[in-house]
C-alpha cells in the first residue's frame, strides 16, 4: 500500500468517526428532547416569601432530603369537576430524608416523607403535557434540597412559596432557578442566607 493510499485511508476512517459521532449526538439530543414534556402553567394566589425568618416561621417542616423517583414514576394526581374542568393537580413524591431542621412536635419522621408538590401531567388525545402552578419545576430524583413544607387541610405537607420553596444543595438541578431574571435574582439570594444559616446543617 502506497503513502498516498494510506493517507486516503486515514482520511475515509476520520470521516467515518466524525459522521458516527454526530449521529450519536444527534440521537441522544432528540432522546433528550423527548423526555420534555410541552408544560401549562397555571396561576394562583399564594402568599410569596423573600425574607428567610419569613419563610422559616411559614413552614411547619423543613427538610433536608433527595427524592426517590423520576418524576414519570411518581403518582401524579389531577382532579375534575363533574363538567371535566381542572379542580385540582399535584404530585405525590417520596422524599429520602436526611435531615430534619424544623418539624412539629407531633411529627414522627424516620427515613422517608411523601410530600405534595404543585406540579403533574394531563394525557388527552395520546398526548402527554405537564401542568404545574406558577412554573414550578418539579424536584428531581436523586438530587438534593432543603424544602419548606406546610400542612394542609388533608393532612398532607405540600411546599410553600412555590419556586422559592425548595433549593438545590449539590447544583446537580439545572431548573432550580427560574428563567425570570427577577425571580433568578430574588430566589438567587434567598438560598444564599438560608445556605448561610444552616451551614452547620446541611
Amino acid at each position: 500500500m502506497t503513502k498516498k493510499n494510506i493517507i486516503c485511508l486515514s482520511a475515509l476512517i476520520l470521516m467515518g468517526s466524525l459522521l458516527i459521532t454526530s449521529l450519536v449526538n444527534q440521537k441522544s439530543a432528540a432522546q433528550s428532547l423527548s423526555n420534555d414534556l410541552p408544560t401549562i402553567s397555571t396561576e394562583a394566589k399564594f402568599v410569596k416569601y423573600n425574607k428567610i425568618n419569613d419563610l422559616e416561621e411559614a413552614a411547619d417542616l423543613i427538610i433536608v432530603g433527595t427524592p426517590s423517583q423520576e418524576f414519570k414514576d411518581r403518582d401524579r394526581q389531577v382532579k375534575r369537576f363533574k363538567d371535566g374542568l381542572i379542580s385540582d393537580f399535584y404530585t405525590n413524591t417520596n422524599i429520602n430524608v436526611e435531615k430534619v431542621i424544623k418539624k412539629p412536635s407531633d411529627l414522627d419522621i424516620n427515613q422517608t416523607i411523601n410530600i405534595i408538590e404543585p406540579v403533574s401531567t394531563l394525557i388527552s388525545e395520546n398526548r402527554q403535557q405537564k401542568i404545574t402552578t406558577e412554573h414550578y419545576q418539579e424536584l428531581k430524583k436523586d438530587s438534593k434540597y432543603i424544602i419548606f413544607l406546610k400542612k394542609n387541610s388533608f393532612g398532607n405537607y405540600s411546599i410553600i412559596n412555590m419556586e422559592s420553596g425548595k433549593f438545590n444543595l449539590d447544583s446537580t438541578d439545572p431548573t432550580d432557578l427560574p428563567e425570570d431574571k427577577q425571580s433568578k435574582v430574588e430566589k438567587d439570594d434567598l438560598k444564599k442566607n438560608i445556605v448561610k444559616k444552616y451551614s452547620d446543617k446541611l
